[in-house]
């Protein structure tokens, strides 16, 4: 899937939500990022592959031990969840 529709995916939106309230992706706003190139790992946001031409985030807490993976969009997505929980 592309990143410019991940990012107007509500179905995905939805999943990410339903993650925080299961407690599978906490309710904070990362301070700390690392960027790169996936290596084939699942996203925590999503629960797809991460490949190798795609942008991986890992957002580091220090509240929820291991750094997450993510797609960008998945990052962004997550993090707009927190901001609007948050309010």
């Amino acid at each position: 899937m592309q990143t410019e529709f991940q990012l107007r995916d509500p179905a995905l939106r939805a999943l990410i939500a339903r993650r925080i309230d299961e407690g599978r992706l906490p309710l904070i706003l990362t301070k700390t990022i690392g960027v790169g190139f996936g290596a084939g790992g699942q996203c925590d946001a999503c629960g797809q592959v991460i490949t190798t031409e795609q942008i991986e985030y890992h957002a580091f807490g220090p509240n929820y031990g291991a750094p997450l993976r993510l797609h960008w969009a998945c990052h962004v997505l997550w993090q707009l969840e927190c901001v609007e929980r948050s309010r």
